[in-house]
């Protein structure tokens, strides 16, 4: 399966960072496994021994427990960053909520699965994203990541963030995950824009164009970190052409690979605030 996956990565950062997820993914699923059956044995073997009473009976039933929800929050973790690699290199596009399931949270907020569809170059393509906090009517825009053009691929896809501002309430979206407070202490770099991705409005709903931006930035010892960053028609250049190839970012962390961690700080020959 993961060579499928390597086949549309289209950089080489992108396949290492594939095949780095997968293999911490798996190895957090199956040494979360080994401890859960080892722990059944453990307590089958305890209680025909008759030592099921004592104090080391239960401290390694504890342990193993702490354990085991640690190998499933890593492996989560995991998992989600290895979404995120398979679709780095990927197509962004808007497309229309054309079928909506709800799924009620027992213990948590509710969620539910929808199915999209969007029109490219005369095709129209479906595909279906699962587990959405929050709500979701038909007719909402959402914006995706897919690898291919196949029409029915429902399965080729990854949640990129709501099309439009202030629509839904409790999602998280682009505005949300690039919110100013969360990168307030952030370092600030200068990044090189490699790839745009414009998002044409909706004629008569009122939606202007806004674009996502992939960013390179070049870090001691050839290190290189990939950003991606929406930006809406505002804060597009004031002067000049629309986009300029250097931008001011914010960001977190000196991972690679988190693409999602950044902050458009503005453009490197533009003075802030103008």
């Amino acid at each position: 399966m993961t060579e499928d996956w390597l086949r549309h990565a289209k950089t080489p950062e992108t396949r290492v960072s594939i095949r780095r997820w997968s293999r911490w993914s798996d190895f957090f699923f199956w040494v979360g496994v080994l401890l859960v059956l080892g722990g059944i044995a453990f307590v089958v073997w305890s209680v025909v021994t008759a030592r099921h009473s004592g104090p080391v009976f239960w401290w390694a039933i504890a342990v193993t427990a702490v354990l085991v929800l640690v190998c499933a929050g890593c492996g989560s973790y995991a998992s989600g960053r290895l979404s995120e690699a398979r679709f780095a290199d990927g197509q962004v596009s808007v497309g229309t909520v054309e079928e909506v399931v709800r799924h009620a949270g027992a213990e948590g907020p509710d969620t539910c699965d929808i199915v999209v569809s969007a029109s490219l170059s005369g095709t129209v393509i479906r595909r279906k994203l699962g587990g959405l906090v929050g709500d979701s009517d038909v007719g909402d825009r959402v914006r995706f990541r897919h690898n291919t053009l196949d029409p029915e691929d429902l399965d080729d896809a990854l949640f990129d963030g709501w099309y439009g501002p202030g629509r839904h309430r409790g999602e998280p979206s682009w505005s949300t995950r690039q919110s100013p407070d969360l990168y307030a202490d952030a370092q600030v770099s200068v990044g090189r824009v490699t790839e745009v991705t414009s998002h044409p409005g909706i004629p008569g709903d009122n939606h202007p164009t806004d674009y996502t931006l992939m960013v390179s930035v070049e870090r001691p010892g050839s290190v290189t970190l990939r950003r991606q960053i929406y930006l809406a028609e505002y804060q597009l250049c004031s002067s000049g052409p629309a986009l300029r190839p250097t931008i001011r970012l914010r960001h977190n962390t000196l991972d690679p690979e988190n693409l999602s961690d950044a902050f458009f700080d503005g453009w490197v020959d533009e003075l802030k605030g103008h």
